[in-house]
């Protein structure tokens, strides 16, 4: 099975996304085609998933999932591609047998087919294409005299790509019990002496606190502490998701379940 094309009504030349105009574009023509996805936070509070619920539990309480799958037109339309060398996983065409691994530069080959994987409920798209990252790499190297050559590597700066990183997003509430010991220190004088008084006070507070979109990366091939450092993300962006914003782009695969990454979220809570 070929993977859905993206071609033009025009002329038939391929469409890519364009970061710019959050729209598809026409490589050949400059034909312009709209997206029809809707913000998804104008809708996502009362957003009913439409498939099923599971449940598990956790020593801190019970974590609901709403699972909704991939449709078999679109698993149909996508083709799963793993690394020989580092095994890396990422969604693309056949042509991209051709092209490196965007995780150890290896060749991306063996076309595989989802099968039972979850859809996810939104996409926040591209907003900088690839002249604009490489022109902000060669920014953040410039009037760096002991910055390694390799960083400097025409041949890798070419290679630059745009990859879509799954992410397991948590929403709860979180409770905090404290006790404390607090002072109060007072200083005056009476003209002959200087006098200071501290007062000692047993505190008490508590209270809860709620937390949305908590992020914990789902690929274990992407580093935690590098998704975690270019946070916080731009959730009012976010649109509902569609394959139409995958062209012209990588996308990998989530590869830990959902409730293997509990833990990860409670702690960042």
């Amino acid at each position: 099975m070929s993977l859905q094309e993206f071609k033009c009504l025009n002329c038939g030349g391929p469409l890519n996304f364009n970061t710019d105009i959050q729209k598809l574009k026409c490589d050949f023509c400059n034909s312009e085609y709209d997206i029809d996805a809707k913000k998804y936070h104008d809708h996502n509070h009362d957003h009913d998933s439409g498939g099923e619920k599971e449940e598990t539990k956790t020593e801190s309480g019970v974590f609901e999932q709403d699972k909704k799958y991939f449709s078999d037109e679109e698993e149909e339309n996508l083709h799963l591609y793993s690394c020989q060398s580092c095994g890396g996983e990422i969604i693309g065409d056949e042509t991209m047998a051709a092209t490196s691994c965007p995780f150890c530069n290896n060749n991306v080959v063996v076309p595989s087919q989802f099968q039972g994987d979850l859809r996810p409920d939104f996409i926040i798209p591209f907003k900088l294409d690839k002249e604009a990252a490489k022109s902000a790499l060669k920014d953040f190297y410039s009037g760096r005299k002991l910055l390694p050559s390799v960083f400097k590597d025409e041949n890798h700066i070419e290679e630059i790509k745009g990859i879509y990183v799954p992410f397991w997003l948590f929403t709860g509430t979180a409770r905090a019990d404290m006790a404390f010991t607090g002072t109060k220190v007072r200083m005056y004088s009476d003209g002959n002496f200087r006098y200071t008084e501290t007062s000692i006070f047993d505190i008490q507070r508590g209270g809860n606190l709620g937390f949305e979109y908590v992020p914990v990366d789902g690929s274990s091939k992407i580093d935690d502490i590098m998704t975690e450092s270019i946070e916080p993300f731009h959730w009012s962006d976010a649109m509902e998701f569609s394959t139409l914003f995958l062209p012209g782009f990588l996308a990998n695969k989530y590869d830990i379940e959902s409730d293997h990454v509990i833990k990860n979220a409670e702690d960042r809570i």
